[in-house]
Formats: structure tokens, C-alpha cells, sequence
């Protein structure tokens, strides 16, 4: 059976996007899946106001029906909630902004990773939910940040990867992988990415051919 692939795409430098270029490559080679794309761009995923707020706790904390008007609002958060259940495999596909995860990305982290769908309470504390699902997370730098790990001295300026890294644990994926090239020097760009297309074939391998 074909795996189900949600790819949710922030790209702002459209056809220029060093990260489109790791992203094409992993669907070029992924010839077995059934492929969902969510353009973050074209659809944007919606911040909690007051009452999207409302509506989540009354929902899924105090278990409480909605009003109308609560449910228009926690609507769009709970359509792209049912996309990433759907999917087998989340793939992120995203530049690095100021040494982390684009807002517009958390954003859509934030709208998803919901009490009682993504994540619950016991007595241990809280555990995920999500124990059958696979996260892949592309992205290029304009910087060269380390990976293994963060604090306020340079280089030590990669959140991303960790940040990924906790909200995907967090919700209880299996496995959570983070690809990175850096941009920063142009004469090593193309050795860079050439890296990163070794290790997505590293997770294609690993994640569709068994």
C-alpha cells in the first residue's frame, strides 16, 4: 500500500528557493506515495484568537459542544488538524528565519498538534498520540549554524532543528529527521546540497523501500 505524504511548503523565494530545490528532489524521488501539498503561502494557516481559543479549550479540554460561531472559527485549524492525521509521513520544506522555524510554520504546528488528536494527558503526564507517523523536516540557511546544540554563543544558533524536532516527539512520531544545507558560502552551495540529497536519499530508503 502506498504511503500518504502531507507536504506543507513555506517557499517565499518561489522558484529561487534553494529549499525547493532539496524539495523536488525528494518528490522526484518518491515514485510509491500518495502526495498531499499544503502551500503555506497560498493557504495560511490561522493564528488562535480569542475565539478560535475559547473554542479549543471548551472542546478539547473541558469537552464542551461548540457553538456555531466556535466552530466557524477553530474550522480552518481543524481542516489542516484531519490533513496531518491523514498522512503517513509529514514532510516540512522551509528556509531557516532568524536561526529557527518560520512563524508561519509554527503557526501551522500550533493549529495541528491538538489535545485528545496530536497529544493527551495521563498519569505520567503528557504523551503523544501520533505513534504510527514519520516527520521529515528540508530547509536551507543563509548562515552556517551547528546542529548539536543551541545556546547564545555563534555558532551555537540552530533552533530549528530542535524546535522540530520537540513538537514532533512531542505528538509522538515515531521518527523525526531534519536535512539541512547551508547557503552561506556560494562556492560550497552546490557540495552542500549535494550532502543534503545524500541523507534524503538516506531516509527514502530507509522510510518507502522496506
Amino acid at each position: 500500500m502506498n504511503k500518504k505524504v502531507l507536504v506543507v511548503s513555506y517557499l517565499p523565494s518561489g522558484e529561487y528557493s534553494n529549499t525547493k530545490k532539496l524539495l523536488d528532489y525528494f518528490l522526484a524521488k518518491v515514485n510509491n506515495a500518495e502526495i498531499e501539498h499544503l502551500n503555506l503561502i497560498e493557504t495560511p494557516p490561522d493564528f488562535f484568537g480569542y475565539e478560535a481559543m475559547s473554542a479549543y479549550y471548551s472542546r478539547n479540554y473541558n469537552g464542551k459542544e461548540l457553538t456555531a460561531s466556535q466552530q466557524k472559527a477553530i474550522a480552518p485549524m481543524d481542516k489542516m488538524c484531519e490533513q496531518m492525521l491523514k498522512a503517513d509521513i509529514v514532510v516540512l520544506a522551509h528556509p531557516m528565519h532568524n536561526f529557527g522555524i518560520p512563524g508561519i510554520v509554527k503557526t501551522w504546528l500550533d493549529s495541528v498538534l491538538q489535545k485528545g488528536k496530536a497529544f493527551d494527558y495521563g498519569a505520567n503526564g503528557p504523551f503523544g498520540m501520533l505513534t504510527d507517523k514519520k516527520a521529515l523536516s528540508i530547509y536551507t540557511s543563509g548562515g552556517s549554524y551547528t546542529n548539536d546544540k543551541v545556546t547564545t554563543d555563534y555558532p551555537n544558533w540552530n533552533t530549528l532543528k530542535f524546535l522540530t524536532k520537540i513538537n514532533f516527539g512531542f505528538a509522538g512520531f515515531n521518527e523525526a529527521e531534519v536535512i539541512g544545507a547551508s547557503t552561506a558560502n556560494p562556492e560550497k552551495l552546490e557540495a552542500n546540497l549535494s550532502e543534503a540529497k545524500k541523507e534524503i536519499d538516506r531516509v527514502i530508503a530507509k522510510w518507502f523501500h522496506n
